[in-house]
């Protein structure tokens, strides 16, 4: 019975939320203009060595995440070599 309510409804409401705007949709919009905004005043009103420190901060957060990952590489290879040089693994191959 609750199966063919739902039957009854979903066109209706697939009608209403059509016309509703997205809300997702809004508040992308919103983060991009204030996002836009931190840009031109970053680009206009901050000194050179403002500038500088915010360039070498955003480097480092940038590369970390890639230097994590190349140490995780690393480990799994470590860990790999490890298994395959232990003499009960040579059995199982």
């Amino acid at each position: 019975m609750l199966l063919t309510h739902w039957i009854d409804i979903a066109p209706a409401l697939r009608q209403t939320l059509a016309h509703r705007p997205n809300v997702l949709h809004i508040l992308l919009r919103i983060l991009a203009g204030i996002g836009g905004s931190l840009l031109l005043y970053v680009a206009f009103f901050l000194y050179e060595d403002e500038e500088a420190r915010i360039q070498k901060r955003l480097e480092q957060i940038w590369r970390r995440p890639v230097e994590l990952c190349e140490q995780q590489i690393e480990l799994a290879v470590k860990q790999g070599k490890a298994v395959l040089s232990h003499p009960r693994s040579a059995a199982c191959v």
